[in-house]
């Protein structure tokens, strides 16, 4: 049966730049073999939550790239934007507010990137009142995004807590973290690295960040690296 209120729906397109680190055995056999291996998994993934629909071609490159190549990437996707960590900028605005705002705490700060405000604005000769949306912080487009999880209570053992899905694996409640994004047009860059999303690991949570966020937290040191990846 449908459901009764309309589920809101999109269809997008994205072109997906993944940082792998490694050696690829068997020269262009193994890039080829990779791509294909590749191609095959990530139609049976779902990406933001919807449904992979189509997947025109995966490439796998080499890089760092020259600059002739870079540009040449760069030129195949346009127009488009890129989303880029801007949480740093929670702090410098919470330090900001808490000049007119003693009181004010990160969430106060977040829900300004965030909450779209309006204010009533009353006209002095026939005294009627207007609801207007308050202006952003800043003009560049700024969203609101799930960045993470953070650990909130010790770390059990396996077993330990009931009702856990996997009762093999230490486990430990955690809420969300949340941060700021920044969507700014491609045709702005010219260095991928500081377009790359990252995974880090800490005794405190698992996040994801921008190359600026990333230098903020510490990384865990005994994650292991895949030295050879190899596909006959």
């Amino acid at each position: 049966m449908a459901p009764f209120n309309e589920e809101g729906r999109m269809h997008m397109t994205v072109s997906l730049l993944i940082e792998c680190n490694g050696a690829i055995a068997n020269g262009d056999n193994g890039l080829n073999a990779l791509a294909q291996h590749l191609l095959t998994q990530c139609q049976t993934l779902r990406l933001a939550g919807g449904i992979i629909t189509d997947i025109e071609k995966v490439e796998v490159m080499s890089y760092p790239l020259n600059a002739d190549a870079l540009r040449r990437l760069i030129c195949q996707h346009l127009p488009s934007f890129v989303l880029l960590d801007r949480s740093a900028l929670l702090a410098s605005h919470l330090a900001d507010l808490r000049t007119i705002q003693p009181e004010a705490q990160m969430l106060d700060a977040w829900l300004d990137f965030a909450a779209l405000k309006r204010a009533a604005e009353k006209d002095p000769v026939s005294g009627k009142v207007e609801w207007c949306y308050l202006p952003k912080l800043t003009k560049r487009y700024l969203v609101p995004l799930l960045t993470g999880y953070q650990r909130i209570s010790p770390l059990y053992e396996p077993g330990e807590v009931s009702h856990t899905r996997d009762t093999e694996t230490p486990f430990c409640f955690a809420e969300a973290v949340y941060g700021v994004g920044e969507w700014r047009g491609l045709h702005h860059f010219h260095d991928l690295s500081s377009l790359m999303w990252r995974y880090r690991v800490t005794e405190q949570g698992y996040y994801c960040c921008g190359s600026q966020t990333a230098a903020l937290i510490q990384p865990d040191e005994s994650t292991d690296e895949i030295d050879e990846i190899s596909y006959q």
